[in-house]
């Protein structure tokens, strides 16, 4: 009896303090709609922000490559090598993966979807970016994927537990970074 009374008063006093930290806390800007692996391949990350600018003005800020350094912590530099209307060629280093500067190749489609792909030896990486109509005019939603996979030597230095550890990081990095830069939507 004296048991069950200790843990019906241990329930009481845990039971709120549980409720507390499993309740994620309100705030004035909106925090990450939703993010994580993709159920059918696990090697895709990714999430959604939802923002307070409207998705013409995202697109064209995303255009200007030369200044996602300023726009996304994750970015250390780029250098474009190539440029075209629709189509970037660039060499830039992640902060995250930490190995160094790679090219990438950037393709932005006129449904204003942003792609992008390296495809160094060994390391196969695709960035894909949506931006969609929010829920006003004067809103986005932008949708981040990223895929990231390893072969060969460069597998041998790299765990898959940490390489989708990094690969999360990053994309909810991006996620965070864009939502920094366009505002959160708050409705």
């Amino acid at each position: 009896m004296a048991r069950k009374l200790i843990a019906r008063r241990a329930f009481f006093v845990a039971g709120p303090v549980v409720l507390l930290v499993l309740q994620r806390p309100a705030r004035a800007q909106a925090s990450l709609a939703t993010w994580g692996r993709d159920k059918k391949d696990p090697r895709w990350f990714g999430g959604e922000a939802h923002v307070a600018t409207n998705p013409n003005s995202v697109v064209a800020r995303l255009q200007d490559i030369d200044k996602w350094p300023q726009v996304f912590s994750e970015v250390k530099w780029i250098k474009v090598k190539k440029r075209a209307p629709n189509y970037a060629k660039a060499e830039l280093e992640i902060r995250t993966f930490d190995c160094g500067s790679h090219d990438w190749e950037i393709t932005f489609a006129p449904n204003r979807t942003i792609e992008m792909k390296i495809g160094a030896p060994g390391i196969k990486a695709r960035a894909v970016t949506v931006v969609k109509d929010g829920k006003t005019p004067t809103e986005a939603l932008i949708t981040y994927w990223l895929f990231v996979d390893v072969s060969g030597v460069v597998g041998w230095f790299v765990s898959e537990k940490d390489l989708r550890a990094k690969q999360e990081k990053l994309a909810t990095n991006i996620l965070k970074d864009l939502e920094k830069t366009f505002g959160a939507a708050v409705s």
